[in-house]
């Protein structure tokens, strides 16, 4: 799945700041990713959202260990990243597995 409609928001508090990437795929806007980390940090399992919405069904982490990130960028308008887990819809505890997932933006 290739999500080509991409923002990005700098959440600002008062000891850290988060970047929230938000992406849709034009060709089915019923899909939806976020990912969110601290921003400017850098390294394995640093990110610590990851939701997906599909025809109206969201999923998200429920254990960290089932998920598996690396950032390698995170600052100055680049957000580079790698992924795979298993996210979990809370509703009925059904489970889908995000394989090779990655993003190399600018913004």
């Amino acid at each position: 799945m290739k999500f080509n409609k991409i923002s990005v928001d700098i959440e600002d508090y008062t000891e850290y700041k988060d970047v929230i990437i938000s992406a849709t795929m034009e060709s089915d806007l019923t899909k939806k990713i976020i990912i969110a980390s601290q921003f400017g940090v850098i390294g394995e399992s640093e990110i610590w959202r990851c939701s997906y919405y599909t025809n109206g069904t969201f999923y998200e982490i429920q254990n960290v260990d089932s998920f598996i990130s690396s950032i390698t960028k995170n600052s100055s308008g680049r957000y580079a990243a790698t992924f795979t887990g298993s996210l979990v819809n809370l509703d009925d505890d059904s489970l889908i597995t995000l394989t090779n997932g990655s993003m190399n933006i600018k913004y």
